[in-house]
């Protein structure tokens, strides 16, 4: 990541390395979550989500949307073909979306995964044969399964015996 930083320093304006630097903090969050430091993912996965922003920014109509959500529809737009780009969105917002709801925010959290749903079901829809998208897909969807019968309680896990 140390080097990803400094590439951007470097060339703030590079889209390759934003992007890079952005995929950095989303695998960041990615081993928070599984080190159960939720704060943390949560700070990674925003940090993703600024930097994509700013990636955003680098387009000047983008600089219409004031909201999050909307330059993530922003970004989409822009290169409708890139599913790198739709991929990677799809994969924030269900981070930014689980992390939201575990710390007390289930409205905003079950509204990231279902735009995140909804993201990658069109990626799937396009190319039905894509595994790790159609595994994306399917745990987006576990996780709001869990979250449709109480919102904002996670149900718990199943203790091990």
């Amino acid at each position: 990541m140390a080097i990803s930083t400094r590439l951007v320093a470097l060339d703030p304006a590079n889209t390759g390395w934003l992007r890079g630097l952005a995929v950095a903090h989303g695998k960041l969050g990615d081993v928070r979550i599984e080190q159960k430091q939720l704060d943390a993912a949560a700070q990674a996965f925003s940090e993703a989500h600024v930097i994509l922003a700013r990636l955003a920014a680098l387009d000047p109509a983008a600089q219409a949307f004031s909201e999050s959500m909307a330059i993530f529809t922003r970004l989409v737009a822009l290169d409708p073909a890139n599913s790198s780009w739709q991929y990677d969105l799809a994969i924030t917002l269900a981070k930014l979306g689980r992390c939201n709801v575990y710390t007390g925010k289930p409205k905003a959290g079950v509204l990231l995964l279902r735009k995140a749903e909804s993201q990658l079901s069109q990626l799937v829809r396009q190319s039905p044969d894509h595994a790790q998208w159609r595994k994306n897909l399917q745990s987006v969807r576990q996780v709001l399964r869990q979250f449709s019968s109480s919102p904002g309680k996670p149900k718990s896990k199943p203790k091990r015996r």
